[in-house]
């Protein structure tokens, strides 16, 4: 019993045997013959137990056999085993299993040893069956290990080299590896390794099967593996170690089991510098790695690498006692854009990380990221961003602390002599800013203003006709939202847009929502009409819109929007868009018209004269890509006092293509060709539209006859009748161009 052996057996030489506990048995069968100078044993050794541990190592349920012949100086071992149930490495700060090696089977079918002159051995070691895990998941399995090995002596050098070392299981094809002890003092190990030519989706894959923990990520490509390692071994003192690694994938790339994120034909290199004393508590590493060629999709953001490199580089040091990483400086570039630099600490690495850690960019090219980020990306869903250009350089300062669920981050946001540019449309130039930045995740709601605000100021903004000069904001952002210290004033066409209540929420969040009022001040229409390139209206534009929302890609308002116009007022409520960035954009609303002077509004365009007083109301109005889709509507004339209701003989013309397709008149025959204008009793209609259909009759409808125009009571009087009340809404649009091409 193993228990009797430390029972019997003590002192310095064997004091390491009452560091051990092991509950077991060991015994030997030996043949000996010979000469006291030279004798010959041969035989067996035998050792097998229920445990066996030692410091942090605990072996369980474990066997051994070692058949040995010794004869001249030499010991020969042949077939020798070795069978455990687990090999586990214990942490000694957190109860429970860290590291371990389940069903291990090693057979060493050879090995020669020779002393004192030194010993030469080829040997070949095999394990049936490997299983490395931790904390209860397995990180690698693998089957059919097979070992080669050379190994030399030099006993005036007290070296033992292992040469020659060539490893292959069912998923490594080929690893070559060297390494030696030198037992000068200090003593020191060095271990080469190398593994080439790989490919990725073996090894890695089994490796990192624990990590993915089954979301089904995929890996390929090949690779190369190269690492060295020394440990010197003092005396006195603790036992260090360092080494380098370095790792190369060509043609490598992943992608998810959903393909949302799909990564393809990347070069990387990685290196890494590291060393630490045993026991390990902490280990100081430096990292370099560079990444290009490749191609990613994620989300809706796709990227092309081919002539970029992605380039990491890092410093610092893993705390093993309290699981956190320190980093002194780390470094992310991408080639034309800029760098962000990132220096803290990672505490509770391995469970829900908690960052504390700077962030920097520095000299960022707003040119580069639109370019890259935004423009080629998003080219084929939203065109019109292909026609911007951004110029100038971004910076930022942020103190960020929390984990992913919960998390603050406060700095400031610069960016300098930044340029909008929209081919000859539009540009904005001289834009600088100073936004203090206070987001705090989850906290969605913003309360109360901001302690300090930053400033925008932009110099000049034209469009067309529209410009201003020397604007100045005061932004900050607030409990994740992006507030304003004063209403924005924009003086333009002869009057004023404000923009008051401006909150741009959540902005951590995909729900992040633009919410503002606007008020229209004394707009002047003739200067807003050419801008916009639309007949040429006259008189202001006032009105109010309480509140304006966009969210994700959808425009809604809340209230009525009221403007004051031709003499009367519109009112627009319910005003919804959904999709405003794309092409097939969707409008929803209800109009009313209420009070609107005839003469104003047909002054405006070239359809004749009409004098009188209109209300209506389109209500359920829907829009997609320009073209109306869906509405109830009813107009109608009103009489108001002091005001004529007379239609003159080219609107008269006009309204009747309207109502019966045709441009022929009476109004052109006998007695009605002496007349210019005439009066009239009502004039209106009543329509809706389903699915291209449109339904349409007068104002006054007697026996399936509507009246679109119903005539004055005394002589000469003219209606204006439509027959077909079901109409095709591209019939009416034909004909409002027939309208358009007909003179006086």
């Amino acid at each position: 019993p193993f228990s009797e052996v430390k029972r019997i057996v003590s002192g310095p030489a064997v004091e390491f045997l009452h560091e051990m506990l092991a509950n077991g048995y060991g015994g030997a069968d030996a043949a000996i013959s010979g000469t006291v100078g030279s004798p010959r044993a041969e035989g067996a050794l035998h050792v097998s137990g229920d445990e066996f541990k030692k410091g942090n190592i605990m072996v369980s349920s474990f066997r051994a056999d070692a058949p040995f012949v010794y004869k001249d100086k030499t010991m020969t071992l042949n077939n020798a085993s070795l069978k455990t149930g687990g090999v586990t490495t214990l942490n000694a700060d957190k109860e429970g299993v860290k590291y371990g090696l389940n069903d291990l089977e090693l057979l060493i079918p050879y090995l020669e040893y020779t002393y004192p002159e030194g010993y030469t051995a080829l040997g070949q070691f095999t394990i049936g069956k490997a299983v490395i895990h931790g904390s209860g998941k397995d990180y690698y399995k693998d089957k059919n290990i097979v070992m080669t090995a050379a190994l030399d002596s030099n006993p005036d050098e007290k070296r033992i080299m292992l040469n020659d070392i060539l490893i292959r299981t069912n998923s490594i094809e080929r690893v070559t590896a060297r390494a030696s002890i030198n037992f000068n003092k200090p003593a020191v190990m060095d271990l080469d390794f190398k593994f080439r030519h790989f490919d990725v989706d073996k090894p890695a894959q089994k490796f990192f099967h624990a990590f993915l923990n089954g979301k089904g990520i995929t890996l390929d490509g090949t690779g190369e593996f190269h690492a060295s390692v020394a440990v010197i071994m003092p005396e006195q003192g603790a036992v260090r170690v360092s080494g380098r690694t370095n790792l190369v994938l060509e043609n490598a790339g992943f992608s998810t089991a959903d393909e949302r994120t799909v990564c393809e034909g990347m070069d990387l290199k990685i290196s890494n510098r590291f060393k630490f004393s045993l026991p390990p508590d902490t280990i100081d590493f430096t990292l370099n790695a560079g990444a290009t060629g490749f191609e990613l999709l994620t989300g809706r953001f796709y990227g092309s690498f081919q002539d970029r490199l992605l380039q990491i580089n890092a410093g610092g040091k893993y705390m093993i006692s309290d699981d956190s990483l320190h980093i002194a400086d780390l470094s992310l570039g991408l080639t034309g854009i800029g760098a962000m630099t990132v220096s803290g600490e990672i505490l509770n690495l391995s469970e829900l990380p908690y960052l504390n850690a700077d962030i920097r960019l520095e000299n960022i090219s707003n040119n580069e990221v639109y370019n890259f980020f935004v423009r080629e990306t998003f080219q084929e869903q939203l065109p019109f961003l292909s026609r911007f250009e951004l110029h100038g350089i971004t910076s930022a300062g942020l103190s960020v602390k929390g984990t992913s669920e919960e998390f603050t981050a406060k700095g400031n946001l610069y960016v300098k002599d930044m340029e909008i540019l929209n081919e000859s449309e539009m540009s904005v130039t001289g834009i600088n800013v100073s936004l203090p930045l206070d987001i705090t995740y989850p906290e969605t709601t913003y309360r109360g203003d901001a302690e300090s605000f930053g400033v925008i100021k932009i110099k000049k903004f034209i469009r067309k006709d529209l410009q201003f000069t020397d604007l100045e904001l005061f932004p900050a952002v607030r409990r994740n939202a992006l507030v304003f210290k004063e209403d924005i004033v924009l003086p333009m066409l002869g009057g004023d847009i404000v923009l008051k209540n401006i909150v741009y929420a959540d902005i951590p969040s995909p729900e992040r929502a633009l919410g503002l009022s606007i008020e229209i001040k004394d707009i002047d229409l003739l200067d807003a009409s050419a801008l916009l390139e639309l007949p040429a209206f006259t008189g202001t534009l006032s009105g109010n819109i309480p509140k304006v929302s966009f969210i994700r890609n959808r425009l809604y308002t809340e209230g009525e929007i009221l403007l004051e116009l031709f003499g009367g007022k519109i009112k627009i409520s319910g005003l919804s868009v959904d999709n405003v960035f794309s092409p097939i954009a969707s409008m929803k609303s209800t109009v009313e018209l209420e009070g609107i002077d005839l003469g104003k509004l047909t002054g405006v365009f070239d359809f004749g004269h009409i004098s009188g007083v209109i209300r209506g109301r389109v209500e359920n109005l829907v829009i997609v890509n320009g073209q109306a889709e869906n509405f109830e509507a009813s107009v109608e004339t009103v009489r108001k006092k002091g005001i004529t209701q007379k239609i003159n003989v080219k609107a008269l013309k006009k309204i009747s293509i309207l109502g019966t397709g045709s441009s022929s008149s009476i109004l052109d025959m006998g007695i009605y060709r002496f007349f210019k204008e005439y009066r009239y009793k009502k004039l209106g209609f009543s329509a809706s539209l389903r699915n291209d259909n449109l339904f349409l009759v007068g104002v006054e409808n007697k026996d399936n006859v509507g009246y679109l125009v119903v005539g004055g009571v005394l002589p000469p009087k003219v209606d204006v009748i439509t027959y077909n009340q079901n109409i095709s809404f591209r019939e009416i649009v034909n004909r409002l161009k027939r309208i358009n091409r007909t003179g006086d």
